[in-house]
Formats: structure tokens, C-alpha cells, sequence
């Protein structure tokens, strides 16, 4: 496992210092194809963030295992929530462009 960031850090993404609903853990295969194959999905899932995005907590995480969205808190804890809460805060996060069945978030 290792932690990776849901914002883009360095390289042109944000100067901010990572906070903790700015990450996740992801397996070690996974965690760069965030960034590549995967980024839709992971954009789709809340497993990335635009860079853009100035309150990660705001986008939800959809956690595959047990099938279930979370919010995530400045405190470091989720919350479970619904998943109609979760495609309300997304589409309040991402605006319009943001496609539930495909789960993409303009850039």
C-alpha cells in the first residue's frame, strides 16, 4: 500500500502542503495509474481530485471493497453517505460536466 495524493503536488499542481482528505492509500499498481490509464475512473470515484479543487473534502470517495461513498473530514475520519449525496456533492464540486455514468470532471 502506499499513500497517494488526490491533488496533483508539484510538477504544476497545487502549492498547498497535502492534508489528509488530500490522500488515500492505493496499492502500488494502482496509485500511478491514477494518473494515467485509470484517471477517469479515479476522478469518477473521488480517488483524485482536479487540482483546481481548493476543499478536497467536498468530493466524496466511493470505497470499492465495501461498495460505499464517504465523505472525508479535515479530521482525518469518513463518513458514509448516500449515494445520491455523493453525486450532489460532486456535480456542487465539479459543476454540470461532471457525468454520472462516466463519472468525468472538467478540467
Amino acid at each position: 500500500m502506499q499513500w497517494q495524493h488526490r491533488r496533483a503536488t508539484g510538477m504544476g499542481g497545487s502549492d498547498l502542503k497535502p492534508r489528509l482528505e488530500d490522500g488515500l492509500t492505493s496499492c502500488a499498481d494502482c496509485n500511478p495509474a491514477y494518473e494515467n490509464t485509470m484517471q477517469a475512473l479515479a476522478l469518477r470515484f473521488g480517488w483524485k481530485v482536479r487540482r483546481w479543487v481548493l476543499k478536497p473534502e467536498l468530493v466524496p470517495v466511493f470505497y470499492w471493497p465495501q461498495r460505499t461513498w464517504h465523505a472525508l473530514t479535515v479530521e482525518g475520519r469518513r463518513v458514509r453517505i448516500s449515494t445520491v449525496d455523493a453525486m450532489r456533492m460532486m456535480k456542487a464540486v465539479y459543476g454540470p460536466k461532471y457525468v454520472e455514468g462516466e463519472g468525468l470532471a472538467a478540467k
